[in-house]
């Protein structure tokens, strides 16, 4: 019997759900870029100037990074992913009350992320997974199908 890797079984909803967080984070990238234009900084100080960079470089970062790992945990069928995109839609969507467009456009793409991980075929498929995982490790029995 030949063994199928865990990517091969995972549902519409678990690739889906990946895919619109990884486009919330390519979204939270291009709304990055305008962060480094320094022409739009002229007339403040340079310390200012400075510190700002640095604050929505790390703001940025964190923006592109939380929903590029969960896409990549959740896919292999990791659970925690699903939290993590939860509490990361919620705060996004706080921000969306001044934002910019793709910044409104991310948000959203992590909330429809969030939402697709939460429907029972990708918490099946995340139960799962913890399951194989966890007999592999020998910590439990692996379950025998009811045909065998």
């Amino acid at each position: 019997m030949e063994k199928r890797l865990l990517f091969d079984r995972a549902p519409v909803s678990v690739m889906a759900g990946a895919m619109a967080l990884t486009t919330s984070a390519g979204l939270f990238s291009i709304n990055a870029i305008p962060v480094f234009s320094l022409s739009q900084y002229s007339g403040y100080p340079l310390t200012a100037v400075i510190l700002t960079v640095i604050v929505f470089s790390v703001f940025s970062v964190v923006a592109i990074s939380v929903p590029l790992l969960c896409a990549f945990f959740i896919f292999r069928g990791h659970r925690w992913p699903l939290f993590v995109a939860t509490g990361f839609a919620i705060l996004t969507m706080i921000g969306v009350v001044d934002a910019a467009l793709t910044f409104i456009a991310g948000a959203i793409a992590g909330a429809v992320g969030a939402v697709l991980l939460w429907l029972p075929s990708a918490r099946e498929y995340g139960r799962a997974a913890q399951r194989e995982r966890r007999s592999r490790r020998g910590l439990i029995e692996p379950r025998q199908s009811a045909r065998s």
